[in-house]
């Protein structure tokens, strides 16, 4: 029962009781969602670990990719090696 002598009042145990029962309610909808689709949600976090390494790895040359681009600094650098490899 809701004690009335709180010096907040039963509308701010009211208030709490409501966010628990709806936090709870939405706690019992996704665990069901998760358990039947576990699956699509694996697959889902696999695409997007995938784009994160993706793009964590674009970035991986010397100088700094804000400043060149990785395709800029890519082509210059096959470029400079078909030059070198001619002669």
């Amino acid at each position: 029962m809701l004690n009335t002598n709180d010096k907040f009042g039963t509308t701010h145990q009211s208030i709490l009781f409501y966010c628990h029962v709806l936090w709870y309610s939405f706690y019992l909808v996704f665990k069901r969602l998760i358990l039947r689709y576990w699956l699509f949600f694996f697959k889902f976090l696999l695409i997007i670990s995938d784009v994160f390494v993706l793009k964590i790895q674009s970035c991986h040359c010397n100088y700094p990719c804000h400043k060149y681009g990785r395709d800029n600094y890519h082509s210059k650098k096959t470029l400079v090696t078909q030059k070198r490899t001619k002669y």
